[in-house]
């Protein structure tokens, strides 16, 4: 929702102002009254003005004219009010406030920001009368303001209502709840003292059994204090936030009734020390909670302090909920009880600040100050949310000019003391903090240790460190001589990058340095939460998690570990992964590096066991822009409530090659529930080995030949990014390999990493300065005008297209949607160096692949030179947002602009035998530049080999097979075939559809297997083969006729092997048909990880991700059944050696001979690639993962290998020496109508994809 696009109602705001102390009769003023200035004539200056909005505020329609506004509307008393008293109710006013009812004044008030009411003693029922209303907002140094600059509150700008009363109104209720939380004590008081005796009625009306409470208030007497057992009483939490309503009557003898609807939530706030620590922490109902809060500055940018609807309020709420967050801090402005309504109602805890003033400390200032202080706790009292009151901030109005310096004198000292003093009298339930303190003022008395604090985000481990070593008893550090610290809870009330740079940051990927500090907070305990500036921007402060408008702000977390967001930064259970002082390291290519690790476990929870499970995966982009999986593990982690200690580190061994590396982690529980992910990044720099199958020219990003831009052209840290705004070009040179004879080329192509380019204000060449006091709304009002600014990734795209030509041959045009900030620019924000600056920190771009024509390639054999222009061309494109080109250190891949040129000896083909019909069965050997090769014939679509290295750089053949086609010939299980048109078992060989029964092929008892006695893995395919930059590969395809072993409808079968140089097997299955058939293909090879040496897979640790299985029969078919894994001896969500539990006493061990079931893959994404096993051989090291598109996964350990298979070289088979992850849709599904369905009809295009990823760990 963009709020600049919101229009406020003819009646804005139309719900009951006060949720927590509601009359029934009432009567909403807002909309519009007649508005004029005090220096206008009110006949000819008339206009209208949108009540409650701030005049000056737009939607309030009137311009900021003047500093006294006169307001007039007519009002109706209804009959129905007779005998009542009727008071004018104003929810607030900013700032003198005078009222008159037919010219009769009903009363003045001084004070902007708490509510205050007029009695109306003439009304005439039924009949219209003048309401006229004068507000005086004239400056003063003493009045409380607040950060105003953002747009100012003038006049009334909360609801303005009638109420019906009765005749000794109640003023307040109060409730509190005792320590035990077993009872509640009511304080109330009347407006009046009591003309005689009143009954005062509690009743508690929606808890069972009331209790419903009478107390008699004798004459005299205003107040009356009443303790009330509540056995059982359900509490108000974080995690259930109950609100008890209570129905509160006073009446008495010849009076009207006085009754208002409130509501109270059953917690205490307290202080504790953190579970077998001496750390102070807040609690809530005796338990700790660490504070993880946003500064909320509370503004909209039509409304200023008023935001135009209550749902818009209640977002404001639920945005800090949704991101993880568990309380806001209300920014110098006592905010409207409906936001403090849906904190109560949503569980978000509320830290309330009083407004400050901007004059000097004196009386005047001070009074102002404590009427807002009292009008606030007697309004707030009883919203559970509220868990301290903040009487000021940053010293704000504290300081008296002396020679020309600031002082906070011990004469003002003892004031806030005073007042300390007076909130705890006024409410001794909740903490009071005396200042809010920042840049070395310190504290007085004060219930809370808080600090301010903006860093860059590699500064934030050694601060953290230094105030946690600052914390003891009797300590002096943040306190003001001669108070001391006494035991209370520390924690940053503070804290961003947005101060943390010189001269600000302006609007900029804060998604980096928030990482950074949160990783640091969390590895000290001592300290007892954060606060985040902040919830939103505003004018001149870009920060916010959202914009001021309230779109969304991209961090770029989800790209890098998938699920993360900034729940994950913010999760109970949290790990710290790295160094917490930077979030990227440097190191060498092959590098072993141990990586430290902190458990952060803020819970009491005890559903956790003693122990979950770290899953890290290490990834990323070598110099040409591949992603590779380098490795994976799983580690124990030990488990108990509030633990926060270092663990073992983590080793790493790096890829030997030059890359950009993620360490991605997953901390999971028993169920493999996900509870939080974190990241740390690996910059691995070197020298690029060569590959003698792959050429690449590459030059640095700014090393153009030419280039011309119409608005501005400019580079960035030297030579690692070069910008053009407005539309132009880029010219590069780049040379031809000395030596390469262009018939040796495959294919080739242009790489680059581009994104648009917008021209920012700081880019403007411009020298003008900021205009003045941020805190009062100066500064730069442009996101992008700041030095160190370069607008954060959100909704709001900045587009632009590249048109790319080779040698004068039109290669492409390419859109480039964004010019992003965010933490994708991993490259961008390692760079930064540690000077108080940022230089486009954050900013990434598209990997552009082109494809070089070959009219181009020819002439750049002949000329020695490629020469690759990129223009942004304004009339041909429509889009001139410029272009922006990073090098290999800067941005998000290491990639230099570069030419790839792949050589054509990346794909074979030769004979491998021929059919007792004659026909030849082809060979095809495909390889990638890390010596990777698989081979695969033309029959049954075989994998024959697969050569992969172990940790030591040996090859080694990791599937079973035979040497020769006469093998394969032979009645052999299925080595390394396409198996189809239906992989698995059907169940009598049958299965209805439509309305008619097929009947199938036999091949293993009265059931089918794997399509029947002449399956796909008996048939020859054709092959094409191809060669691409993504790869090396061979399609096959194969057309069973309509009736072929039983199945209905011709069907055309494609499916496509590429070895990509991410060391990837990549399986495409494509079909389509001409009838309704069943349709289920799968690939059956025999994996045995220790190559050629020999040895069972039952040492082979297999990891598989899936929380379910389907349950077979002695048939080994599925019963139809979908049965949880957990307590099983088939779970492996957690990795496990295959022979551990192989040979347990279990049924369904016992069906499949041992390991030969359908597991249903876990999918929290739901369709899509998802990754579904891995299989680690811990002697070589290598590893094998398999990722895919299809819900199950078939794991086979062998279990029918007797040794009388003689495969290649010689060897022999023996029991379980292979294992088999057939991926695959549910065995007999066309017999299940509850398993996902398998039917393929005509029109529609079957599609299922398979990654098989080789991997070494060391």
């Amino acid at each position: 929702m963009v709020l600049a696009l919101i229009q406020a109602p003819a009646i804005p705001l139309p719900e009951h102002p006060r949720p927590d102390f509601q009359r029934a009769q009432w009567l909403n003023l807002n909309g519009r009254w007649q508005f004029w200035f005090d220096q206008q004539d009110s006949t000819r200056g008339r206009r209208e003005i949108v009540v409650p909005f701030s005049w000056g505020a737009p939607l309030s329609g009137v311009p900021d004219s003047g500093d006294i506004g006169w307001y007039a509307r007519d009002v109706t008393v209804p009959e129905a009010w007779r005998g009542r008293r009727v008071f004018v109710v104003f929810g607030a006013s900013d700032w003198h406030t005078t009222a008159w009812l037919d010219d009769q004044k009903l009363g003045e008030h001084q004070g902007g920001y708490t509510p205050f009411s007029f009695e109306l003693k003439h009304t005439r029922l039924g009949a219209r009368q003048r309401l006229l209303v004068r507000v005086d907002d004239t400056p003063h140094p003493f009045k409380l303001e607040g950060k105003q600059g953002y747009g100012k509150a003038r006049g009334m700008w909360q609801t303005v209502y009638l109420e019906a009363r009765g005749s000794d109104p109640l003023e307040f209720v109060h409730f509190t709840p005792r320590a035990d939380l077993a009872r509640v004590s009511v304080d109330v008081q009347l407006l009046d003292p009591a003309p005689h005796a009143l009954t005062l009625r509690i009743a508690f009306t929606n808890r069972a059994g009331g209790p419903v409470v009478s107390h008699s208030i004798p004459r005299g007497a205003r107040t009356a204090h009443l303790d009330i057992p509540l056995p059982g009483a359900r509490r108000w939490s974080l995690d259930d936030p109950y609100l008890h309503d209570v129905d509160v009557r006073v009446s008495g003898v010849g009076l009207a009734e006085d009754r208002v609807k409130t509501y109270f939530g059953m917690r205490t706030i307290s202080v504790v020390n953190l579970p077998g620590t001496t750390y102070r922490y807040v609690a809530l109902n005796g338990t700790p909670i660490y504070l993880q809060l946003a500064l909320d500055q509370a503004y909209h940018p039509q409304g200023y302090y008023t935001f135009p609807s209550d749902s818009v309020l209640r977002d404001e709420i639920l945005r800090a909920r949704q991101i993880g967050l568990n309380g806001l801090r209300e920014h110098v402005k006592i905010e409207a009880p409906r936001k403090l309504y849906w904190a109560d109602r949503l569980g978000v805890l509320i830290m309330a600040d009083v407004p400050n003033w901007w004059g000097p400390p004196d009386s005047a200032a001070f009074r102002e100050h404590d009427t807002a202080l009292r009008g606030m706790i007697a309004r707030d009292y009883n919203h559970p949310a509220v868990f301290s009151w903040v009487l000021f901030n940053e010293t704000w109005g504290l300081e008296t000019k002396v020679d020309g310096h600031d002082r906070y004198l011990p004469a003002t000292e003892r004031r806030v003391v005073r007042d300390y003093r007076l909130a705890k009298s006024l409410d001794p339930t909740r903490l009071v903090e005396d200042n809010s303190v920042c840049c070395g003022s310190g504290h007085t008395e004060t219930d809370l240790n808080t600090w301010h604090d903006y860093l860059p985000g590699w500064r934030w481990e050694t601060r953290d460190q230094l105030v946690s070593d600052s914390t003891f008893r009797g300590s002096t550090w943040n306190f003001r001589p001669p108070w001391r610290q006494a035991g209370q809870p520390m924690c940053n009330s503070e804290f961003g990058n947005v101060w943390g740079y010189e001269g600000s940051t302006g609007d900029v990927d804060w998604s980096w340095d928030y990482h950074r500090a949160i990783d640091a907070f969390r590895r000290h305990p001592r300290i007892c939460g954060w606060l985040y500036t902040e919830h939103h921007d505003v004018i001149n402060e870009w920060n916010g998690y959202w914009r001021f408008d309230r779109s969304w702000k991209e961090t770029g977390f989800g790209d890098l570990v998938p699920g993360m967001s900034l729940r994950d930064l913010h999760a109970p259970l949290y790990i710290v992964v790295g160094d917490p002082a930077e979030l990227s390291r440097t190191a060498r290519p092959g590098e072993h590096i141990e990586v430290p690790l902190y458990a952060s476990f803020l819970t009491g929870s005890t559903r956790f066991g003693d122990s979950l499970t770290l899953r890290t995966e290490l990834y990323g982009w070598d110099m040409l822009g591949e992603r590779h999986m380098w490795d994976s593990s799983v580690t124990r982690i030990p488990y108990r409530p509030w633990m926060s200690r270092a663990l073992p580190s983590l080793a790493v061994t790096l890829p030997n090659e030059p890359a950009t590396v993620v360490l991605a982690t997953r901390l999971v529980d028993t169920k493999d529930s996900v509870l939080q992910r974190n990241f740390t990044t690996v910059v691995v720099e070197g020298t690029p080995a060569e590959d003698p199958r792959v050429r690449v020219a590459r030059v640095p990003a700014t090393a153009v030949r030419d280039a011309h831009w119409t608005i501005k052209q400019w580079t960035v840290l030297g030579d690692r990014k070069l910008n053009g705004a407005g539309s132009g070009f880029f010219e590069y040179q780049i040379p031809w390999p000395a030596g390469l004879d262009v018939n040796d080329v495959a294919s080739a192509t242009f790489l680059v990493e581009a994104s648009a380019k917008r021209l920012n204000g700081k880019d403007r060449d411009s020298t003008a300065a900021d205009n003045g006091d941020y805190m009062r709304g100066g500064g730069f009002h442009d996101p992008g005008r700041n030095p160190n600014s370069y607008p954060m990734t959100g909704a709001t795209k900045f587009r632009s297209a590249v048109t790319v030509r080779i040698n004068g041959e039109l290669a492409g045009r390419w859109e480039l949607p964004d010019d992003p900030a965010d933490s994708r620019g991993i490259l961008s924000w390692h760079a930064q160096p540690h000077d108080g600056h940022l230089y486009e920190a954050g900013s990434y771009g598209e990997l552009l692949r082109v494809p070089i024509p070959a009219a181009a390639l020819r002439e750049g054999a002949r000329t020695g030179t490629m020469v690759v222009r990129l223009e942004v061309d304004a009339a041909a494109a429509a889009l001139p947002g410029g272009l922006a080109i990073y090098g290999a250190r800067f941005g998000r891949y290491p990639v230099d602009p570069s030419v790839l040129f792949v050589l054509r000896d990346t794909m074979k083909h030769s004979p491998f035998g021929q059919l007792p019909d004659g026909r030849t069965v082809e060979k095809f050997t495909l390889t990638n530049a890390h010596g990777i090769e698989v081979q695969v014939i033309t029959y049954g679509g075989i994998i024959t080999s697969i050569r992969t290295p172990d940790r030591s750089g040996r090859l080694d053949d990791v599937v079973l097979g035979f040497d020769s086609l006469a093998g394969y010939l032979k009645n052999v299980p299925y080595f390394g075939a396409i198996v189809g048109r239906y992989a698995n078992r059907i169940r009598n060989a049958q299965f209805t559809l439509d309305g008619t029964t097929y009947h199938l092929a036999k091949n293993i008892g009265e059931n089918t297997l794997h399509g029947g006695v002449r399956g796909f893995d008996k048939v020859l395919w054709t092959a094409k083969p191809f060669q691409t930059d993504s790869g090396a590969g061979v399609t096959l395809q194969y057309t069973s006729r309509d009736g072929e072993e039983g199945y209905p409808g011709t069907l055309v079968t494609r499916v496509t092997y590429t070895l990509t140089p991410r060391d990837e097997l990549v399986v495409d299955y494509e079909a389509t048909t001409d009838k309704a058939t069943p349709l289920n293909l799968s690939q059956h090879t025999y994996w045995n990880l220790h190559g050629t040496t020999g040895g069972t897979i039952l040492d082979h640790v297999l990891t598989l991700n899936a929380s379910a299985f389907t349950p077979v029969d002695s048939a080994v078919i599925p019963t139809g059944e979908i049965a949880p894994l957990a307590g099983t001896p088939l779970d492996f969500r957690i990795a496990t050696r295959i022979g551990d539990r192989i040979g347990q006493d279990n049924t369904q061990l016992r069906f499949g001979r041992g390991y030969d079931h359908n597991w249903v893959l876990d999918r929290p994404g739901g369709s899509g690639l998802v990754h579904a096993a891995r299989v680690l051989d811990p002697t070589s090291g290598r590893t094998l993962d398999v990722s895919t598109t299809e819900p199950g996964v078939q794991f086979y350990a062998g279990n029918f290998l007797d040794g009388t298979i003689k495969g290649k070289g010689g060897r022999v088979y023996a029991h379980r020496s292979g294992l088999c992850l057939e991926t695959q849709h549910f065995p007999d599904s066309p017999n299940h109508a509850n398993f996902p369905s398998t039917i393929l009809r005509p029109g529609a295009t079957y599609r299922s994809r398979t990654v098989f990823t080789f991997g070494v760990t060391r």
